[in-house]
């Protein structure tokens, strides 16, 4: 045999759908040159994915097939370089066989193995052992893009009993589950975590992205793409005591990224806003706000209005039996806050409410979409779509919540960010994941979903709507929505 063939993965144990990176090497056992392909260009390998709890059960990953499942088509050839490997000699190629999952491989125990087509025919490396498991996720956030149609995920799994990793997922554009899981930050401390924050990309380059995190009094951040952590920044104290970060930061470029937290100081409520920069120390500014330290929930939208950025603060609060929802726009740049302005006020409990994380001009146009319910006794619950500016809100749009066979009716509810002219509600009760439009029924739209958590709507317009969420048995799951 004229070549040897050898894998070597750089970790034996990941998460679903997790950065995989593998050293192939090929060895020139012969006496006489051989061509190879080129490191450059090479992608020219077939790995074999064999069960070792099934061995029937084989997954085979290059990319031409991961190519050819994306585009469903026969991709072109590329036309590979060469180069020529010397008697004796070894050539090492670095690949990351995340980008070849699709779809992404289940947990299991693996043999892995890599094949070549060499100039003596093909060639097969001995098997290493592979194991993948599903992530335990603490926290997790998704976001749609505000540019491409890429859904941008970020999750905390812990690596121990006492600390986390935080991973960050860019899926492809138009195609949800097409992303690997690239490791961004370990060893957060689980205890006093508040939370994990994906940025909005309104500018910068597509696919960079900062992602932020709360804990033990600071908020760390960092940007990433692909496989590669462009800066972990320097944490930023905060001084909040029960902070909560919000979900969504805002990334004005790929240098700069801002997030917020809400929280007390000194026993009052303050909103705190944290922005990173590469290029200079972070700045943290405390604003004090009206209302609870620990609102029911709570939602922003980010806003600029005379070149300085504007938070519309949403927060539910419950005043006997029932729930206020009220207003405070934040102007960053002076500190100024408006006097709280109810919105809405109505007989609880609170579901879930939602708003698009970023606005256009003044708030004219901004509303916050409110679910309340489901009432304790009829099951029904109320769909509210109000406006920032004031004036009447649209609706209610009354509807029985679902139930199981038992009878059993959902306690978790989401509602998509973008506000939608047809409002949608998904919830989730035994192993369905249901969806209902307003003026419609219910429809089922996961029949397999016996366990989820973290469920969310995430919205690019009427019809193109995915719902994700982390099944503990399988990883981070993507569906579209009819």
């Amino acid at each position: 045999m004229t070549l040897d063939l050898t894998i070597k993965p750089k970790r034996n144990k990941v998460i679903t759908g997790e950065s995989l990176p593998v050293e192939v090497t090929l060895e020139n056992t012969s006496d006489a040159p051989v061509e190879v392909p080129d490191p450059l260009v090479g992608d020219v390998f077939r790995y074999t994915f064999t069960s070792k709890t099934d061995p029937g059960a084989v997954f085979y990953l290059s990319w031409a097939l991961a190519q050819s499942e994306r585009y469903q088509e026969t991709p072109r050839s590329r036309g590979l370089a060469g180069k020529t490997l010397a008697p004796g000699a070894k050539e090492v190629y670095e690949e990351d066989l995340a980008e070849y999952e699709v779809p992404v491989l289940k947990p299991d125990a693996y043999e892995l193995t890599v094949s070549y087509d060499g100039p003596d025919g093909l060639v097969e490396s001995a098997g290493s052992a592979i194991t993948i498991v599903p992530p335990h996720v603490a926290r997790l956030v998704t976001l749609a893009g505000s540019g491409e149609q890429r859904i941008a995920v970020v999750f905390a799994s812990p690596m121990d009993a006492k600390h986390a990793r935080i991973y960050q997922i860019e899926n492809a554009a138009g195609r949800p589950g097409d992303g690997a899981a690239y490791p961004r930050r370990d060893g957060v401390a689980i205890a006093g975590m508040g939370g994990v924050a994906v940025a909005i990309d309104v500018g910068g380059n597509p696919g960079r992205r900062w992602l932020g995190w709360e804990q033990a009094g600071s908020i760390g951040a960092g940007v990433g793409q692909g496989r590669n952590v462009w800066r972990l920044a320097a944490p930023i104290k905060h001084g909040l005591h029960d902070a909560a970060l919000g979900p969504v930061g805002l990334q004005l470029t790929d240098d700069d990224a801002l997030f917020i937290a809400l929280g007390a100081t000194d026993g009052k409520s303050a909103l705190v806003a944290a922005t990173f920069h590469l290029a200079a120390p972070g700045v943290v500014k405390t604003i004090p706000i009206v209302g609870p330290t620990k609102p029911d929930a709570w939602t922003a939208q980010y806003r600029g209005s005379g070149g300085e950025t504007q938070i519309d603060l949403v927060t539910a609060e419950h005043a006997g039996r029932k729930v206020k929802i009220t207003l405070q726009t934040i102007a960053l740049g002076s500190g100024k806050v408006s006097p709280p302005t109810v919105l809405i006020e109505r007989r609880g409990p609170l579901a879930v409410m939602a708003m698009a994380p970023v606005g256009m001009g003044d708030k004219a146009n901004g509303v916050v979409d409110v679910l309340f319910g489901p009432d304790p006794k009829t099951g029904y619950v109320s769909f509210f779509r109000v406006p920032l500016a004031g004036g009447a809100p649209r609706g209610p749009w009354d509807f029985s919540a679902p139930k199981n066979a038992g009878g059993k009716r959902p306690t978790d509810w989401v509602l998509p960010r973008m506000p939608l002219s047809t409002p949608m509600a998904a919830t989730h009760v035994g192993d369905k994941i249901y969806v209902r439009r307003a003026g419609g029924e219910w429809s089922v739209v996961v029949e397999d979903a016996a366990h989820v958590e973290h469920l969310s709507l995430e919205a690019f317009g009427e019809g193109d709507v995915v719902a994700v969420w982390s099944d503990p048995g399988f990883g981070i799951r993507y569906h579209a929505v009819p």
